[in-house]
């Protein structure tokens, strides 16, 4: 769309002051040319100043077109030219906005993100925490329940051994009232045998 428009008004202005052939003005050789530029600038300044005449401002403007090579379409172009330069700015501020809120949303969405990961981590600790008690506890319950059952089987052990040996000394007892008896006995049939009468 821009490279269809002509050579706007400023371009012209620079290519006047830097003498570029292309766009330069004629030369003014003649005096009365000089003369022609000076009046129709002062029937512009007055005709603004004064708000006087519209067909002695278009004049002015007309012989300052005519001077300077400045055609009607090449104002247009540079109105134009304008337009869009507008049209662009606009655009570049709309955009400009546009980006500022994506990217205030994105620092809103990673923020979000962050404290997501943040809560996650801090779950997956307690529960780490957690499970490492229970684990804790469970064993210091298993060796606690090993201990009393080997204190139990200890305190068994030794109440087996103590029957076992009143069992034992009760038997010695008894055999050895069983071996005085039987010496009792065999002392009373010798002696029942002595008093008998001797025979034939």
């Amino acid at each position: 769309m821009l490279a269809a428009v002509g050579p706007s008004a400023p371009a012209i202005l620079l290519h006047r002051i830097g003498g570029d052939p292309a766009f330069s003005t004629p030369a003014i050789s003649s005096q009365g040319q000089q003369q022609q530029l000076h009046q129709a600038q002062q029937q512009g300044e007055g005709a603004s100043l004064e708000g006087g005449n519209n067909s002695n401002v278009d004049g002015a403007m007309m012989d300052i077109a005519e001077i300077t090579g400045i055609t009607s379409e090449q104002s247009e172009y540079f109105t134009k030219a304008t337009d869009v330069m507008k049209q662009l700015r606009k655009l570049y501020f709309d955009q400009s906005r546009r980006l500022a809120v994506r990217i205030s949303q994105l620092k809103k969405g990673r923020q979000q993100s962050q404290e997501r990961m943040q809560r996650q981590q801090a779950i997956q600790q307690n529960y780490l925490q957690q499970t490492i008690q229970q684990l804790q506890q469970q064993h210091q319950q298993q060796q606690h329940q090993q201990q009393q059952q080997h204190q139990q089987q200890q305190q068994q052990q030794q109440q087996q051994q103590h029957q076992q040996n009143q069992q034992q000394q009760m038997a010695n007892m008894q055999m050895a009232q069983g071996q005085d008896g039987a010496a009792l006995l065999h002392g009373q049939l010798s002696l029942h045998q002595l008093h008998q009468p001797w025979s034939d």
